[in-house]
């Protein structure tokens, strides 16, 4: 998970420059995934996107998905915890 969280952030920089501090959210935070979340293993984060244009949301998490092609699955998880979900794929 260390390569791909520094890719991620890297993701943010593109966009947001990199006075940019992107912020976790959420690691293997018990009890606040689904059953059988990655979360749970270690394999998923999730990064804060509500402080950012919904421009830049949408730039972050299609350089994030171009990066990580193969590697990871990259989700833009809306609603009203919205945030960008990376897990490792198996």
């Amino acid at each position: 998970m260390d390569s791909v969280g520094l890719e991620i952030v890297n993701a943010f920089h593109e966009v947001m420059g990199f006075e940019y501090v992107p912020v976790i959210t959420s690691g293997n935070d018990y009890p606040y995934h689904v059953r059988n979340s990655k979360h749970y293993e270690n394999k998923a984060l999730d990064f804060r996107l509500k402080d950012l244009l919904y421009e830049e949301r949408k730039s972050v998490v299609e350089i994030a998905q171009k990066k990580l092609d193969g590697r990871a699955r990259v989700l833009w998880e809306r609603g009203e915890a919205e945030h960008l979900h990376v897990e490792l794929l198996d």
